[in-house]
């Protein structure tokens, strides 16, 4: 976070591995911190995404100083965090249907995990 590259505007770089709806939840989160975004752009390489925006509070420009910026990166890595854990996981249901016998959940179970996917 740095406010004196724009006059009135505070500028937000993120970079970091790219997901799905990353950049969903990164606009969200600064609209639910009552942010308004100027300008944005977002640029992705290799699995890194590298986001940059313009922003300022509802009510005008944040101010200037160092400590500000220092507690709006934090305000805004805590609430990205935040709406990063809120959102579900990929998920899907799976019904199996056999004849029953001693250690099919286990095989099962086993067979899952060697694909990388887990019981819940």
């Amino acid at each position: 976070v740095n406010n004196h590259m724009h006059p009135g505007y505070t500028y937000v770089g993120l970079k970091c591995c790219d997901r799905p709806s990353l950049l969903l939840d990164v606009v969200y989160t600064m609209y639910m911190c009552s942010y308004d975004v100027h300008h944005g752009s977002c640029h992705v390489g290799k699995g890194i995404s590298d986001m940059e925006f313009y922003i300022r509070t509802k009510t005008g420009p944040m101010g200037v100083g160092r400590p500000l910026e220092l507690r709006a990166a934090a305000a805004l890595r805590a609430a990205l965090q935040e709406t990063a854990a809120q959102r579900p996981s990929a998920s899907f249901r799976l019904e199996l249907s056999c004849h029953d016998r001693p250690g099919l959940l286990a095989e099962v179970t086993r067979q899952l995990a060697a694909s990388g996917l887990s019981i819940t």
